[in-house]
């Protein structure tokens, strides 16, 4: 055999009762007793490679002579390659009632007061339909604003049009319809005529009400968490699926755990997603600055903890331990790495949501009938590159298969580049990775193969 080393992609985690040997790609862990890292370590050192710890090591891929790292690293490309359209964004509208501080939209002064029309819609869900015929796995379209609750006559005959579709069988299924929504429009008929045609609604919420009439208010600077609560109250009353859409930043960092346990005791959601702030402090952000990355983990961190323990669901944390757990490579850190087209109201495409006020990232403008083919245009093709296992600056990361990257449009507020490393986030994902084997290491370790 020949001579064994470390992958370049096996990191060494020291925890209080054992060493825990991690692989960046396969994400395979590997519990040693400190003698049994004394031993590797000379093992390594010596050049000993007939040993059975050197041999268990090897087969699970964190030994290798060299050559193997080449293809493991290759194998992980197909992942990157593997991307089609699954995600349709339709924002109805730009225009909003409310006028949060922090909202990207208010930021880029974009809003030109334009509604969708149904025509724009339908031949948007059309072309979507007509793409997504081959596409495994549940796809979703998402309604879109501003707020869409304004533009109810194109949101109704979405919904109707796309529950149409499935009805016939002319649009594969499963199929998720989510509203994304301040919620402060929702009423007992529009959640009564939700219910039968499966709409989840997506809506924002800060926490107390002292949280969210700092940051978000409506265009009277009045605070809207009164109307907030009772769309969310509305939903549950009329049994319809929600998530709670959470901001995280100074407002709220220091109260998030009892945030949570309101969001679930109180509102009784199931679904909550924690939303990072943008890297937009000097430029009339209303963060001053950015909240230290000690606290940031260890308050989202704690807050899952809870959210799990009560049997919801917390998307921030979860799409990051779910791959560690599954040894399943993440891809990236939303659909605009590939998965999603945006529609604009005037019928502008592109890739993301966030640059829907900048041309330079949309691809084309409707000229009769949409033609999405994401797979042959360059701008989405450049999205679905902007990944960390597509970056080779991102290599030499411990985290490389649980990060997907991050937000681009953070990425290109700091760096004024798509192609670049968010390092306030890099630093994120890393210390979630040393959490993540602390706790399985403390927890789990029993039911993983020890050394």
């Amino acid at each position: 055999m020949d001579t064994l080393k470390l992958s370049k992609f096996t990191y060494i985690f020291p925890t209080d009762n054992r060493v825990v040997l991690f692989h960046s790609l396969l994400l395979k862990k590997a519990f040693l007793s400190n003698a049994e890292y004394e031993e590797l370590k000379r093992c390594l050192k010596e050049g000993v490679s007939s040993s059975n710890l050197f041999n268990d090591l090897h087969n699970l891929g964190f030994l290798n002579s060299g050559s193997e790292d080449e293809k493991v690293y290759q194998q992980a490309q197909k992942v990157v390659a593997d991307w089609q359209l699954r995600t349709l964004f339709l924002v109805t509208t730009d225009n909003c009632n409310f006028n949060c501080k922090y909202c990207f939209e208010n930021l880029g002064k974009y809003s030109k007061n334009q509604n969708m029309d149904i025509e724009t819609a339908k031949s948007a869900i059309d072309s979507w339909t007509e793409e997504v015929k081959t596409t495994g796995g549940t796809k979703t379209i998402f309604i879109y604003g501003g707020e869409p609750l304004t533009n109810q006559k194109t949101l109704t005959f979405s919904v109707e049009y796309i529950d149409y579709l499935k009805r016939k069988d002319k649009l594969s299924k499963p199929i998720n319809i989510n509203v994304i929504t301040n919620g402060s429009l929702i009423t007992d008929n529009l959640a009564k005529w939700a219910k039968p045609h499966d709409v989840a609604f997506g809506v924002s919420l800060d926490g107390f009400e002292h949280n969210q009439n700092l940051m978000r208010k409506d265009k009277n600077e009045k605070g809207t968490f009164t109307e907030v609560i009772g769309g969310i109250k509305t939903l549950r009353d009329n049994g319809l699926e929600y998530s709670i859409l959470c901001t995280v930043g100074p407002h709220n960092i220091g109260e998030l755990e009892k945030i949570c346990q309101f969001f679930i005791d109180d509102l009784g959601a199931k679904n909550i997603n924690f939303t990072l702030p943008l890297n937009q402090i000097g430029k009339g952000y209303p963060f001053e600055q950015t909240v230290p990355l000690d606290l940031l983990v260890e308050k989202i961190v704690s807050a899952s903890k809870i959210i799990r323990n009560k049997g919801a669901y917390e998307g921030t944390y979860f799409k990051h331990i779910m791959p560690f757990v599954e040894e399943k490579l993440f891809r990236g850190e939303c659909d605009g790495a590939g998965s999603q087209v945006v529609v604009t109201p005037e019928g502008k495409v592109g890739p993301c949501l966030a640059f829907m006020g900048d041309d330079r990232f949309l691809e084309y403008q409707r000229q009769g009938k949409f033609n999405f083919n994401i797979k042959e245009r360059p701008l989405f093709q450049r999205f679905a590159n902007g990944i960390a296992l597509a970056m080779p600056e991102c290599n030499d990361c411990p985290a490389l298969g649980i990060c997907g990257g991050g937000c681009m449009y953070n990425r290109y507020l700091k760096n004024g580049k798509l192609e670049s490393k968010d390092e306030y986030f890099c630093e994120f994902t890393k210390k979630l990775l040393s959490n993540f084997i602390s706790e399985l290491s403390e927890e789990y370790a029993r039911d993983i193969i020890e050394f």
